[in-house]
């Protein structure tokens, strides 16, 4: 079962992010364009968004501008009406002046709900990020407290020689108290009070033995080893390692003395 903790935080952070997308939704809808309109006097079509979508792919130059379908409706929306062949500038300058002139009511409501929706997301996303925060940091207490109730622990044996250093570094990276599920310190040594009394080596017979003795380094006080040394051998690319008998695993090791006649070691 899911920590109940960590089921709230997830909830509350889904509902952050499902107002957040909502109101991205929001805002391209605001920028959408609006339906032309009317002037009721000179029957003229009036569409603000419309003029600033225009002016920002006009260039404003001194060539001679082409009267294109958008130029034209543009022209008739600004009221620009030139005696001869007119510049970039001259139409750029013109929808500018049209531009600067205060909105209608409509436009005022549309460019009002436009910034809210904007400012509403932004502060949507900020609340969001921080509810991310909370949310880690509520799965990383979970499993510190899930970890200090494991009866068992599996891992690997190269990675055994430093699983308790590496799991409190990443407390101490959380900066997790003790009382939060962090780990407590011996106070001599500064060595994690973590210890790890029984220990199981699976394949233990083609397990180099400084790995084998890597798992032995958290309080264990009882190993079995789990295996056949009459089969694969470890592996290492040592070229001395067969003169030296670095490639002979702590079980072959253990199980020659017991031949020997050492008995139980």
């Amino acid at each position: 079962a899911k920590d109940t903790t960590v089921q709230k935080a997830e909830s509350t952070l889904a509902s952050a992010t499902l107002k957040r997308e909502l109101l991205e939704e929001r805002v391209k809808d605001a920028a959408k364009p609006t339906k032309p309109k009317k002037d009721k006097e000179s029957g003229k079509e009036n569409n603000r968004g419309f003029v600033e979508r225009a002016v920002q792919k006009l260039k404003p130059d001194k060539l001679p501008c082409k009267k294109t379908p958008g130029v034209v409706r543009l022209m008739d929306m600004i009221d620009y009406t030139p005696a001869g062949q007119f510049m970039n500038l001259e139409l750029y300058a013109a929808a500018q002046a049209y531009l600067n002139k205060a909105p209608d009511d409509a436009d005022v409501k549309a460019l009002s709900a436009a910034s809210a929706a904007k400012l509403a997301l932004k502060e949507a996303r900020e609340v969001e990020r921080g509810l991310a925060v909370s949310y880690d940091k509520c799965v990383e207490k979970a499993k510190w407290r899930i970890w200090r109730k494991a009866r068992c622990v599996a891992c690997t044996a190269a990675s055994a020689v430093h699983v308790t250093r590496r799991l409190v570094q990443a407390m101490d990276d959380e900066g997790l108290t003790e009382e939060e599920g962090g780990m407590a310190f011996d106070q001599e040594d500064d060595e994690p009070v973590m210890p790890l009394e029984y220990v199981v080596l699976d394949e233990a017979g083609a397990l180099l033995e400084p790995d084998a003795l890597g798992c032995l380094l958290h309080g264990a006080r009882a190993l079995l080893l789990v295996g056949d040394h009459y089969q694969l051998p470890p592996f290492t690319k040592w070229q001395g390692a067969e003169r030296e008998e670095y490639n002979v695993s702590l079980m072959e090791r253990m199980a020659k003395l017991a031949e020997a006649g050492h008995g139980r070691v």
